[in-house]
């Protein structure tokens, strides 16, 4: 033999470091049978790992959805402030910075929204100020009770609504896909991100012009 070839058990043949395969079974027909698989694949399902959760409004031209019972259920009202200077970002803020910025800031109770894509948010849905009626506040209220039930979708902004204006899917786009976490979980996650605590924070350096 060409001592520049090499002959193994395994029909691996070697020459000038070119490697080839010859399989021990020619005739790959007759046994096809060997590569049945017998049981029935589990169905797998695919879960909607949650690692990021910000308080947010709906945006225009996305359907979304609200979890029922939230609104009409328990209610917890907190502060907000909303960042101007970047791209209004909202952050819930505590109550020494409310009672200390309270002209800046707002009450609201929180609502979870989710999309059609699946993504979670948390809407802070204003209350009126000395019960005094605000448009604005009472159509947002309505429509995340509508959103219980129905996907719908906020219109482009209309200064001279004066109110926030929208309109039910016309489709049937299905049931929204909760995920298995409740509103605390969810407000413990957004708090890693969007909470002011104190006067340090950039939102509120900003707000009295340090930055």
């Amino acid at each position: 033999m060409d001592q520049n070839s090499v002959s193994i058990k395994n029909k691996i043949y070697c020459d000038e470091n070119k490697v080839s395969y010859k399989p021990e079974k020619t005739n790959l027909i007759a046994e096809l049978s060997d590569l049945v698989i017998h049981d029935e694949p589990q169905e797998v399902k695919l879960v909607n790992i949650i690692t990021d959760v910000s308080f947010s409004k709906p945006k225009p031209k996305h359907f979304f959805r609200t979890r029922p019972s939230e609104i009409s259920g328990k209610t917890n009202l907190f502060a907000f402030i909303e960042d101007s200077d970047s791209d209004h970002t909202i952050y819930l803020v505590s109550p020494d910075i409310f009672e200390e910025f309270k002209s800046e800031c707002y009450i609201a109770k929180l609502v979870t929204c989710i999309s059609r894509q699946g993504s979670i948010t948390l809407w802070p849905l204003r209350i009126n100020k000395n019960g005094r009626a605000n448009p604005w506040n009472s159509s947002a209220r309505e429509a995340a009770i509508l959103a219980e039930q129905n996907w719908i979708v906020k219109k482009a902004y209309n200064p001279d609504a004066n109110c926030y204006e929208f309109r039910e899917a016309q489709g049937n786009l299905g049931k929204p896909e909760w995920p298995e976490i409740e509103m605390d979980a969810l407000l413990k996650m957004a708090l890693k991100s969007y909470f002011v605590g104190d006067r340090n924070h950039p939102v509120i350096k900003r707000l009295q012009g340090f930055i």
